[in-house]
C-alpha cells in the first residue's frame, strides 16, 4: 500500500497493516540520507508541520530540518488552497520560498505536500534540489515490486 500524501501519514503512523505499506515521509527520509543531505527545507501545509510527521521521522538521522518563515508560510498555505486547486499555478512563490530556504543553507527542498506536485516544474531554477516524495514514492513502489526504477529521473537515482 502506497499512500500518496504527506498529511495522512499523521493518521496511519504507528498502526499495522497486513500489507506492506511504504510510507511516503520514511521513504523521503530514506532518500534524503542516500544523497548525503545535511540540511533540508520543508514545504508543506500547517497540518504537517503541526504534526510534525518531518520532524519525527527525520529525528535522530543528522539531518537538519528548515521550516519556512511564518510569512513565507502563509504564502505556502495560499499557493496550495488558492491557486494549486484552483489551477491558478503558484510557481513564483513557490520558487521565490526554495531560494530562500537555499540562501539559508539547505541543500534541498522537499515539496511536502502533494499539491505542490501539480505546479509546472520547469519553471524553477535549482531543480535539481527541489525533490517531490510523490516521485520518490513512486521510485520505491516500482522497487518494491521489483522492477528497476533507473532512468525515471537522474537525480532520483536511488543508492
Amino acid at each position: 500500500i502506497a499512500v500518496p500524501c504527506n498529511t495522512a501519514e499523521y493518521f496511519i503512523d504507528g498502526h499495522h497493516f497486513d500489507a506492506t505499506m511504504l510510507d511516503i515521509v520514511c521513504e523521503t527520509v530514506r532518500f534524503m540520507q542516500s544523497k548525503s543531505v545535511k540540511t533540508v527545507g520543508i514545504l508543506s501545509t500547517d497540518g504537517t508541520i503541526a504534526s510534525e510527521i518531518y520532524s519525527s521521522k527525520f529525528h535522530g538521522c543528522a539531518v537538519n530540518i528548515v521550516y519556512p518563515s511564518i510569512a513565507e508560510q502563509q504564502k505556502i498555505t495560499d499557493a496550495i488552497y488558492k491557486n494549486v486547486k484552483s489551477g491558478l499555478g503558484g510557481e513564483s512563490g513557490i520558487s521565490d520560498i526554495c531560494h530562500s530556504l537555499f540562501w539559508r543553507g539547505c541543500d534541498a527542498v522537499i515539496l511536502g505536500c502533494t499539491e505542490l506536485s501539480l505546479l509546472d516544474m520547469s519553471k524553477f531554477d535549482l531543480l535539481d534540489r527541489i525533490f517531490d516524495p510523490m516521485d520518490i514514492l513512486a521510485i520505491s513502489s516500482i522497487k518494491q515490486c521489483g522492477y528497476d526504477s533507473k532512468g525515471f529521473d537522474k537525480k532520483y537515482d536511488m543508492v
